[in-house]
């Protein structure tokens, strides 16, 4: 959620709980100290200062379940946005297997057999496992005083891309070049802007000292979640040890997991054989955005209840302190309509009062929580509106 961001929802329900016990009781309390008999006869003399606390009080917890709804309104937007990009390959069909350390040296040697079973339509590897990179840090020219630049790295093997079915810009990849290579790199559209190359290919770059030329450009793929900043991202082969073997497959996979298994506990005996499905891995990239959504959504629904308890004490409570005014009013012609559109118009200030105050405050949070992605939405009017009608429309 970002760096204490994760307890913004129990800061939110505690204060919605606190506001709105005292803003639902302090009226049922002042009410039932008094005699039974003066209130029917409406003598109830109380402070001046009791109503314009109450509002208040009502008001503070309304702007709390404004700023619950926008804020959830917001979160729902970029967790729908980033299910729904296109991530730039196809995880369908396509097996994850984790590598043991002695396998992650023996790649050459099984990869040739698995790659002859039936079904097997690509093969390649990993240095690390699908959803993480390795840091890399890359130099432009070797000039003294030059910065260093921080990356995403991925190294992997021949025919990544085209397991992976990852499209091509321009270039060639590395198994069209020379097979295995830790002096060639492969980087994405955004890459080459963030660099400031109008033409890659052929540009030279530093990564972990060692020097390398561009030899394609591939289009932005997102094989990690787009948590934190924007870095450029390259793919090489400087490493020769793989975390994990990609599949691309068709056919019955209970045979073909059976048939990979058989064929890896070959080369090592020790090991025990284990897959995932790349679509699954895919989907829960922000499982922890999900759980985040539905913490806020709790918090919110608390808020709502409250504040709906809140409005209803404080009608009951103007009601009793207006009686003497609303019989004169109906005295002269005034309709049951008239007098509610009174006490409507006082909560409809205290709404707007409420959203005044709410909408800033949440614009900051939401913002906040948005840059702990590398690509997340703009917030515009739609929340801020939304929020507003939803609390009316309950209200």
């Amino acid at each position: 959620y970002g760096p204490g961001l994760f307890r913004i929802h129990i800061i939110l329900a505690g204060l919605a709980v606190v506001i709105g016990a005292i803003a639902g009781l302090i009226p049922s309390l002042r009410i039932s100290e008094r005699n039974i008999s003066l209130l029917l006869k409406g003598n109830y003399n109380a402070s001046r200062l009791v109503i314009p606390a109450r509002k208040i009080l009502l008001t503070f917890q309304f702007a709390i379940s404004l700023g619950i709804i926008i804020f959830l309104i917001v979160v729902l937007i970029q967790v729908r946005y980033l299910n729904y990009i296109n991530p730039g390959f196809n995880p369908e069909n396509r097996l994850l297997i984790p590598l043991s350390r002695s396998l992650a040296l023996k790649y050459e040697s099984f990869s040739t057999e698995i790659s002859a079973l039936p079904g097997v339509e690509n093969i390649t590897a990993k240095t690390s496992p699908f959803g993480s990179q390795y840091g890399a840090d890359l130099k432009l020219t070797d000039k003294p005083g030059d910065e260093w630049i921080k990356a995403t790295g991925f190294s992997v093997h021949d025919g990544f891309f085209k397991t992976m079915g990852m499209e091509m810009i321009e270039g060639n990849t590395f198994i069209e070049i020379s097979g295995r290579d830790s002096s060639l790199f492969i980087v994405d559209e955004n890459t080459a802007a963030l660099l400031g190359f109008d033409n890659p290919l052929g540009k030279y770059i530093m990564d972990d000292f060692v020097w390398g030329k561009i030899i394609g450009v591939v289009k932005e793929a997102t094989l990690m979640p787009l948590r934190g900043e924007s870095r450029p991202v390259i793919y090489n082969q400087i490493k020769n040890y793989y975390q994990e073997l990609i599949i691309h497959y068709s056919g019955d996979l209970k045979s073909l997991t059976s048939s990979v298994e058989e064929i890896l506990c070959k080369f090592d005996s020790e090991y025990i054989f284990e897959y995932q499905l790349m679509d699954e891995v895919f989907r829960g990239f922000y499982s922890r955005e999900f759980k985040f959504f539905r913490m806020i959504l709790w918090s919110g629904i608390i808020a709502i209840i409250l504040s709906l308890a809140g409005s209803y004490s404080m009608s009951v409570y103007l009601a009793e302190r207006r009686r003497k005014s609303v019989c004169i009013r109906k005295i002269h012609g005034a309709s049951i309509k008239d007098v509610l559109q009174m006490s409507a118009r006082e909560l409809a200030w205290m709404m707007l009062f409420a959203f005044i105050f709410a909408s800033p405050v949440s614009y900051i949070i939401g913002t906040g929580w948005l840059r702990n992605f590398s690509d997340h939405i703009n917030i515009g009017f739609i929340p801020f509106i939304l929020a507003l009608l939803i609390l009316s429309v309950l209200i």
